[in-house]
């Protein structure tokens, strides 16, 4: 339940910065917020760094595909270390998914000076949940659980 609340506080805080970003700011608008960060409104219909760019229903196809494989396995035993992780990287992909079926585009405003791309809060969610889930299956003993063997008593 609490991983449930957590991909819904993660979508909702997504669509909620978007929304405010789009009734705020025109298109490529910028506003610089303090230092390195500035909120610049670009809309993207690729993935990161605009790569694929215009493959809609791809994204959504591998965003389904993705949710489905994760709710299949979220019961298996080895699963469990990795809920946080994925709880993440399908709310930040549900969140990217909902741009891409209702407005065609995903809308991106987080502009750092020192980083390449803009990006938004789902895809600062898919980052972490993605870092995370590296770093237990690098620092597991079990890698990544698919071949666990049970021990005897």
């Amino acid at each position: 339940m609490a991983y449930l609340l957590l991909i819904i506080g993660v979508v909702g805080l997504d669509q909620c910065a978007k929304w405010i970003v789009q009734m705020h700011l025109d298109l490529y608008g910028s506003v610089k917020m303090w230092g390195f960060l500035k909120l610049t409104y670009i809309q993207n219909t690729g993935a990161a760094f605009g790569i694929l760019d215009g493959n809609r229903f791809l994204f959504v196809l591998f965003t389904l595909t993705l949710c489905v494989f994760m709710l299949a396995v979220w019961k298996k035993p080895w699963m469990q270390r990795y809920h946080l992780s994925a709880a993440l990287i399908i709310a930040g992909a549900i969140g990217n998914s909902i741009d891409r079926v209702f407005r065609g585009y995903v809308v991106d405003f987080i502009d750092l000076s020192f980083f390449p791309a803009i990006f938004n809060v789902a895809d600062i969610a898919v980052c972490c949940g993605t870092v995370l889930l590296a770093l237990l299956i690098l620092f597991s003993k079990e890698g990544f659980g698919l071949g666990e063997k049970e021990t005897e008593k």
